[in-house]
């Protein structure tokens, strides 16, 4: 079996007249939701990523640092390719069946709407709670658990089982 964590990025900040999408930062508020959400992650016990997607945006390699403060995760192996800044969520899929096949748990942290195109997509049974709180948005700092029966070269759609989605609104921490 395998595991697909997916992570939207944190609040960010706007995009700032003639400032560059891809060097928008999170605001404060985004940074706690990101370390709490890391924190959550470490209470749960959810199985540590052996390798982690993450978009070269700063907003992701700074959720993704936050994130980290909170989970204490350590050794991460991150790709962090411009497919995950630019593609689509057949682009993420692509990537994670090329880059991912000897992985047994990743980490992908990225953007909307791709990473809820990706959670739709992936997702198997529709009759599940974390389903019900996936249809309520992927807000920022979403966290999806995923389980495949098969290697991440055979992820396709409707294949995983989403077993987990929780947002910082409806975590205790």
């Amino acid at each position: 079996m395998t595991t697909l964590f997916l992570l939207r990025h944190a609040k960010a900040a706007p995009a700032s007249a003639g400032g560059s999408d891809f060097e928008r930062f999170l605001e404060a508020s985004g940074r706690n939701d990101a370390v709490a959400m890391g924190k959550f992650f470490a209470q749960e016990e959810l199985p540590s990523p052996d390798l982690v997607f993450c978009s070269p945006a700063a907003r992701t390699r700074e959720t993704l640092a936050c994130f980290n403060d909170g989970a204490s995760l350590s050794g991460l192996k991150v790709f962090d390719g411009d497919i995950l800044y630019k593609g689509d969520s057949s682009d993420y899929i692509e990537t994670i069946r090329t880059e991912a096949q000897n992985a047994e748990t990743i980490l992908v942290v990225g953007h909307n709407p791709m990473m809820e195109d990706l959670a739709h997509r992936l997702t198997g049974s529709r009759d599940s709670e974390a389903f019900r709180e996936l249809q309520r948005g992927y807000v920022t700092s979403g966290l999806a658990q995923f389980e495949f029966d098969e290697g991440f070269a055979a992820l396709d759609d409707g294949r995983g089982n989403l077993v987990l989605f929780e947002t910082p609104a409806t975590i205790d921490i």
